[in-house]
């Protein structure tokens, strides 16, 4: 060991801590390989296990990088490849080979997977080349940084006021008070609900890295989580449910730098029950003539949570509850509507030849400028159309599904457009967060990670659905922020504090403070 370097860096007496990371990496991909070798909902060939196991690593080198570079960087990039891994590979193993489009059974071939697979490759290939060549010192430093560092007198009344501010506006949307979406009116709505996130954020690092005030900080984040939460649910979207929690989580991995595996479980399990009973909730909610309350739908999930659960322990209980996972995975299955669409296009679905993407060129347009700007979501309905993914729900109501990123940029260009597409997602990726994303940011970075966050389930939606808005946005919530900062950069010659380092630098609350500067100080000196 050289001296002034801490023993925290030599594992197991002679690996350093980098090494111990890849081989972390390259363990993890042998027992993904070796689990679903013989975890298959039906046997899966050969040469189409190979290629999910590539693209797993693909999707898992970002994380492995981020650990062994010791980044400071919120890993919101890291986390969205991860969700490329279990929305095109968990699918392959814990379903059968087919998709259910208007009840009817389609059943993609397995060369048509093995395409899908191949592709999927070529667009992490491309999205992981574009983030890391966009990150280059040369193209970054010509960048400027949004750090919004609040000031010590506001940040309590900005807390307090987005806190309150962006749950009425959530309410607002979920009791159907809002105007409707399409208007300008509806899209400030959503801009103050989306304050709740950015609160979110704010909240859990301060409530994790300050000690002065902690308390306060975790009853606040405590609140809002669980209010926000339980108005997303009521809307019967699951997404908007988990949202507030995943934030949550994301936040506290970048300050431990370790994932809770007993959040991760907690939130498997819910989600599973949840995703059950979705169906008959909204047959309840959605269809039904009463104008429910928010406890009385808040009441209709736990009730019928409840059952399911009571029944499953009750019956065969480690069948149902596979048959239970197995159906939550369908809900992320992005694998065999690839293949679906790849079996269509050309051949019975000419390519739309960037028809989808057109609606880029003017969303950027505010609302109150051009009021009757066409919705972003229509270009869903031209999907639906040519693949017949419309789903009714009733006789005057429907829903959606989206074909995703990839299959879209497929649609669009054929394996050109995959790889062009991706690339450009890859550097807008490094863009935004080399502008939001500092190691020092503090507002910054709490509006990238709210926008940023929505991609996780956004893989399996079209691209102007996320970056249709994504820069007005994100320029409209730094606005509202800035009367509450002390300047849109954080001054270099100003020394911080406690309070201002990075969460990742500042000392826990439950870490000694002296074993902290100590480990830190050796990490400094063995930096270049």
């Amino acid at each position: 060991m050289r001296t002034g370097e801490p023993a925290t860096a030599i594992t197991l007496g002679f690996l350093p801590r980098t090494h111990r990371i890849w081989l972390g990496f390259i363990l993890v991909l042998v027992a993904y390989a070796v689990l679903f070798t013989f975890w298959q909902a039906e046997p899966v060939p050969a040469y189409v296990h190979a290629a999910s196991i590539l693209v797993v690593g693909l999707c898992f080198l970002p994380t492995a990088l981020w650990y062994a570079r010791g980044a400071q960087s919120l890993p919101i990039f890291e986390m969205i490849c991860l969700a490329y891994a279990a929305q095109f590979e968990n699918p392959l193993y814990l379903q059968l080979n087919q998709l259910v489009i208007q009840n009817v059974v389609v059943r993609p071939s397995w060369d048509s997977v093995f395409q899908a697979l191949l592709l999927v490759v070529l667009g992490i290939v491309a999205l992981l080349t574009g983030y890391y060549l966009a990150g280059w010192r040369r193209v970054m430093t010509a960048l400027p940084e949004v750090n919004l560092p609040l000031h010590s007198n506001h940040t309590f009344t900005y807390l307090s006021l987005a806190c309150v501010v962006g749950i009425l506006a959530l309410a607002a949307q979920t009791l159907g008070w809002s105007p409707d979406n399409s208007g300008g009116l509806g899209a400030v709505v959503r801009l103050l609900a989306s304050q709740t996130y950015i609160a979110i954020v704010l909240l859990t690092y301060r409530a994790y890295t300050e000690r002065k005030g902690g308390r306060v900080w975790m009853g606040m984040l405590y609140s809002v989580v669980g209010s926000a939460a339980l108005l997303g649910l009521s809307t019967g979207l699951l997404e908007n449910a988990f949202i507030p929690l995943v934030l949550f989580v994301a936040v506290r991995w970048h300050v431990t730098r370790r994932l809770q595996s007993h959040l991760l479980l907690a939130a498997l399990i819910g989600f599973t029950l949840l995703n059950a009973v979705k169906t008959e909730y909204r047959a309840q909610a959605w269809s039904g003539t009463a104008n429910l309350s928010l406890p009385q739908k808040v009441g209709l999930w736990l009730d019928a949570a409840q059952h399911l659960a009571l029944d499953t322990t009750q019956t065969n209980g480690s069948s149902q509850s596979l048959d239970l996972f197995s159906q939550s995975a369908t809900r992320f299955d992005q694998l065999h509507k690839f293949a679906y669409v790849l079996q269509l296009t050309p051949a019975v679905v000419p390519y739309f030849g960037g028809a989808s993407y057109s609606y880029l060129l003017y969303g950027w347009i505010p609302r109150f400028l051009w009021p009757d700007k066409p919705v972003a979501s229509d270009v869903t309905h031209l999907f639906d159309r040519s693949y017949n993914l419309h789903v009714t729900l009733s006789s005057s109501d429907g829903t959606n599904i989206g074909i995703g990123q990839l299959p879209e940029a497929y649609a669009n260009f054929g394996v050109l457009g995959v790889a062009v597409v991706m690339f450009l997602q890859g550097i807008f990726f490094a863009l935004l967060g080399r502008i939001f994303n500092s190691p020092q940011s503090d507002g910054g970075r709490a509006i990238y990670l709210s926008v940023m966050i929505f991609f996780l389930n956004g893989i399996g939606a079209q691209t102007i659905i996320l970056f249709g808005n994504l820069i007005q946005n994100v320029v409209a919530s730094a606005v509202l922020m800035r009367p509450f900062t002390s300047g849109w950069q954080r001054s270099p010659r100003v020394e911080t504090t406690g309070a201002e380092l990075s969460p990742v630098r500042a000392v826990p609350r439950s870490v000694n403070p002296r074993t902290w500067r100590v480990a830190q100080n050796g990490r400094d000196r063995r930096r270049p």
